[in-house]
């Protein structure tokens, strides 16, 4: 399991990359308005979750990270349907990847939080959690970071 200071360098260093990317992108016009708006949903919400964590309890914790993920997602169509934009394959991907980050969350907040009253007899799963999400990050950035370059994978040919 990482630390909490860990956490917070982590999330720090993805916002960092994604306000990089983003940038970048916006320069030299490699963003289309889907990008933008799904970059400013996730970096607006990885900094806001960061700072109302201090908030939250040992019975809220997941829960909260979970309504994170959704309200990404929410805005995210909000505004595509706002501004009548339709959706490339990045974005799709990255709410897939927003929806595995949820559904790890609510896992481990039903296990955590109603099954279990201590974590000794489940930190095999926190730890498996920990990494799942983690990579479910490391993978949003790339397939960000993969839109903005000039190299396209397979899956993003078409878009």
């Amino acid at each position: 399991m990482i630390t909490v200071e860990l956490g917070y360098l982590i999330v720090k260093i993805i916002l960092a990359v994604l306000a990089v990317l983003f940038i970048y992108g916006i320069k030299k016009n490699r963003l289309d308005k889907t990008e933008i708006i799904i970059y400013a949903c996730v970096g607006i919400s990885y900094h806001f979750a960061q700072a109302l964590l201090e908030m939250t309890s040992f019975y809220t914790y997941y829960l909260y990270f979970a309504a994170c993920c959704m309200a990404v997602v929410a805005s995210s169509l909000f505004f595509h349907v706002i501004l009548r934009v339709e959706h490339s394959k990045s974005v799709y991907f990255v709410y897939g990847l927003l929806f595995f980050k949820f559904f790890m969350y609510m896992l481990l907040y039903r296990v955590r939080v109603i099954v279990y009253s201590s974590d000794e007899s489940i930190m095999w799963l926190i730890n498996t959690q920990s990494f799942l999400v983690l990579l479910s990050d490391f993978l949003i950035v790339l397939i960000l970071a993969l839109r903005v370059s000039k190299w396209k994978l397979r899956f993003m040919q078409f878009a």
